[in-house]
């Protein structure tokens, strides 16, 4: 029976669209053992069918569409060599605005139909050795660059699959040994290797072949992913095959561990569709969940809390039972409490005193993937309010390495969030780009061991690579972990460290390997090791922190994105982009000017005063994000007119892409053509570079999972998947060297990783970006790159070093003296513009502005 329409979608209404679906199509079509998904340029197949039947995708109730060019939207049923089969013509992307439950339809769909094995096959870009335009290649296994997990959506659902598939062996080996016999037989070299997931729609930068290769990839493709992990979870067979469309060695086109398990108590959850995205909470709404906790679960007379405990599953039971004047409140009860995740209507918070007589606050009966990241933001900003200055943190992981030496309890000296969903709260306001240790508790950490070898438990260092739940990392995805040094990998989320970090509060991470033996697992007792460490260190007390009642400031503060997509789902709005375009060109004096900068914040900017002759706001612009100024200026060298952006917004804050980019969608709109970027970024190593240098930026690797070109394409601003292989222009480049050069400043190339943020100062986060080809990490500056070539202006970026990501035993601020090196950049960036300013008047490349859409 159909769902009514007016009811709330979530994933029962999922399924019962799914069985509709199925029903409709059963009955024109009837059912068939294999299914077959087309990739791009390969929907002739259905042409070789005997008593062929279709069925066009708009036609079958529920079923997304494809908006993308060569994906034709038809399901076939006919047979091949007397088998019947089902043809998939044409699929949805991510990159089109959808969300993944969105995109593992099909797969559910074909496995109400009957199907037992999954046939996909897609075009992607190859860069295995060997592999030539048109050859093929099978899939042994998977890397998600994309960073979001089909099945995150739904697996809280048992109707629509297993909660935990297992990828270790996601590709049929038996499939794989058919085709590679079937292919020997025709004289055809079939390529095996692994395929790299990445979000697209534009095409990989070089710098992004190279780090795919490095990584352990043979191939890059946008989708195919989404539609195998669902359809491991509801027990179908997968068997992929890629084809080349052409292969470059610097370009791509477009080209048995069972873990022991931690379930639940509870068997099933309906979950709403799509993830919601909360307003975060206001600091009045933070300062009432806090009242709420003191006046339930404090006794009179007693102390707030300064420890926080978060326990992973089986931890804490012991610890809560041996309080005193214990007060449990589940979290759900908590005021203002984002319910999203299984640990929120799980989970409960306790407050009562250990033996000691240290007060505590326990987060207790948690899911085994922790709290997402609203929820993260909003229990880190309660924990500061009561007064919480440390959190002791134990997850549960899996070592995955077999030459790894991992012992009974690990003591995580770093971690890296694979997800890159990262919590950045404003309550206590940082950089996207930190300059701090992530586990900071020194004296903790060093009277860990201690406690754990009372019970006879061997106790290490160790670091941790956290990738989104529920399914664990796929093989090529924990080799990723072996080659940076990481022996442990789960999906116990970071979301609480991160945010607790951003609060001011010191973080202790423990992490227990899944997989142990029985006599380990029977005398290691986590929280009766963490209360005698309590015991012997207690950590110093904190005064409670109430918050402003007006917190945050706008409603993206803390909202961050737990779904891929910040909605709307958008490039952006013409009609808005337009308004604002004439509004500037109107107040704007001087005409029209092909040239811009963008200042990535007020302290890069500042310098850039003593080279303009005279730097306008231009005011009141219609639609610009709050927090942005667009001025007009006049150079001082050569009196050359420039536009001038101050101040961008992060991946990080959970703003729509939309936002983001609207400065360079803007200055394309009034006609601007040469772009140059001033931004910052955090050498990977010393050995490379540290505080005060310049960058010239070759090229970037996206390590962020995220495109600002999701959501429907505007032909008008550009092509569905633009060229990235000159995004950062040579000629611009090459004079900004030239220009240094001249002027003494030292500057050195680099290509640049973007990570969400923010980034603290890791080794691992410095290994992944050294693995995959980069030399520094940034957080911003890229999006505004890659919509400038969606719209076809050429840009030159500059970066100033602000720090590294090395370890180091404090907490230390950058090297101070940045102010010279801030001025230098703006030396070189102001050269740079009167340069290219000089260069356009020998060859004008503005574009009137009313044609600029």
């Amino acid at each position: 029976m159909a769902a009514s329409s007016d009811a709330p979608y979530d994933t029962q209404r999922f399924a019962d669209e799914v069985r509709e679906a199925a029903d409709f199509v059963r009955g024109v079509l009837g059912e068939a053992e294999v299914a077959l998904v087309l990739g791009s340029g390969l929907n002739g197949f259905i042409d070789v069918l005997e008593d062929r039947k279709e069925l066009p995708y708009a036609e079958i109730p529920h079923m997304p569409t494809t908006t993308v060019k060569g994906h034709f939207g038809r399901l076939a049923s006919g047979k091949v060599g007397g088998l019947k089969i089902f043809c998939l013509a044409g699929r949805s992307h991510a990159y089109e605005g959808k969300n993944m439950y969105q995109l593992t339809f099909t797969a559910r769909l074909m496995r109400a139909l009957g199907c037992q094995i999954l046939i996909a096959t897609n075009a992607s870009g190859g860069c295995g050795e060997g592999m030539v335009p048109g050859c093929l290649m099978v899939i042994t296994d998977h890397i998600n660059l994309f960073h979001r997990n089909p099945v995150a959506e739904t697996f809280e659902d048992r109707a629509l699959g297993v909660r935990r598939p297992d990828l270790s062996t996601l590709y049929s080996p038996r499939l794989r040994e058919k085709a590679l016999s079937t292919a020997e037989k025709l004289k055809l070299k079939l390529f095996q290797g692994v395929y790299v997931s990445v979000c697209g729609p534009c095409y990989e930068t070089p710098a992004e072949v190279q780090s795919g290769r490095a990584l352990g990839g043979s191939a890059f493709g946008m989708s195919t992913i989404p539609e195998v992990v669902a359809a491991r979870s509801v027990g179908m067979e997968e068997f992929i095959r890629g084809i080349r469309p052409e292969v470059q060695p610097e370009r791509a086109y477009n080209a048995t561990f069972l873990p022991r398990k931690h379930e639940d108590p509870e068997a099933n959850f309906t979950a709403p569709l799509p993830p919601p995205i909360i307003a975060p909470a206001t600091g009045a709404q933070v300062n009432a969940a806090a009242d709420y906790v003191l006046a339930h679960g404090v006794g009179e007379g007693n102390t707030l809390a300064d420890v926080g405990l978060y326990f992973a599953p089986s931890h804490g039971a012991g610890l809560v039972k041996r309080l005193t004047d214990a007060r449990a409140i589940p979290y759900r009860d908590i005021p203002h409490f984002p319910s999203i995740s299984p640990s929120s209507r799980l989970g409960e918070l306790v407050v009562g005193a250990l033996a000691g007589g240290q007060r505590v606050v326990v987060l207790h009966k948690n899911a085994l993937e922790g709290f997402s990241c609203e929820e993260s933001v909003f229990v880190a900003r309660l924990l500061r309010v009561l007064g919480v200055s440390t959190l002791v943190h134990t997850l549960i992981a899996e070592k995955r390495d077999a030459e790894a030496k991992v012992d009974d309890v690990a003591v995580l000296v770093d971690a890296l969030d694979f997800t890159s969903i990262h919590p950045w709260t404003h309550n206590n306001p940082l950089r996207p780009i930190q300059h701090a240790r992530l586990f900071n508790v020194q004296p903790l950490q060093a009277g860990v061991a201690k406690a754990f070898e009372a019970q006879g438990v061997k106790v290490g260092e160790a670091a941790y690579m956290a990738f989104q739940g529920p399914s664990l990392p796929s093989n090529a995805e924990a080799a990723i972990a072996h080659k940076i040094g990481c022996p442990l990998v789960g999906t116990a989320s970071l979301g609480l460290v991160y945010a607790s970090r951003s609060n001011g509060i010191s973080v202790l991470g423990l992490a227990q390997p899944a997989v142990v033996s029985k006599d380990t697992l029977a005398k290691v007792h986590v929280s009766k090791a963490i209360e005698s460490l309590l015991s012997a260190h207690p950590p110093s007390p904190a005064q409670p922190h109430r918050e402003a009642a007006d917190l945050p400031a706008t409603i993206y503060t803390q909202q961050q994105v737990t779904p891929h997509l910040a909605r709307p789902v958008t490039q952006g709005v013409p009609e808005h982009i337009q308004a604002a375009a004439d509004h500037v060109l109107a107040a704007a004096s001087g005409g029209q000017t092909g040239l811009a900068l963008i200042v990535e914040d007020e302290a890069l900017f500042q310098p850039f005063s003593a080279h303009f002759a005279q730097l306008a706001e231009i005011a009141d612009i219609p639609h610009l994000p709050s927090g942005v100024q667009l001025f007009r200026g006049e150079l001082k060298d050569g009196g050359a007119s420039v536009f001038v952006f101050k101040g961008i917004h992060y991946v990080a804050e959970g703003r729509p892409f939309s936002e983001i980019v609207f400065p360079m969608r803007l200055l394309h709109a009034v006609g601007v053509t040469r772009v140059v970027l001033v931004g910052r970024s955090a050498a990977c190593t010393s050995k490379f570079g540290g505080p005060g240098d310049v960058l010239i930026v070759n090229d970037h690797v996206n390590f962020s999972g995220r495109n600002p070109l999701f959501g429907p394409n505007d032909d008008k601003w550009g092509v569905r998947f633009p060229d990235m292989s000159n995004a950062y222009d040579l000629a611009i480049r090459n004079v900004a060297h030239d220009i240094a050069e001249a002027e003494g400043i030292a500057v050195k190339r680099a290509v640049v990783g973007l990570f969400v943020g923010p980034v603290y100062r890791s080794p691992l986060d410095s290994r992944l970006a050294q693995l995959g080809g980069a030399d520094a990490i940034t957080t911003g500056m890229v999006s505004q790159v890659v919509v400038a070539r969606h719209v076809g202006m050429k840009v030159g970026a500059l970066s100033l070093v602000s720090g590294a990501l090395e370890a180091t035993d404090d907490d230390q601020a950058p090297a101070a003296g940045l102010e010279q090196s801030a001025a230098q950049t703006a030396r070189l960036a102001a050269r740079l513009l009167a340069q290219l300013a000089t260069a356009g008047k020998h060859h004008t490349d503005a574009v009137p502005a009313t044609n600029a859409h």
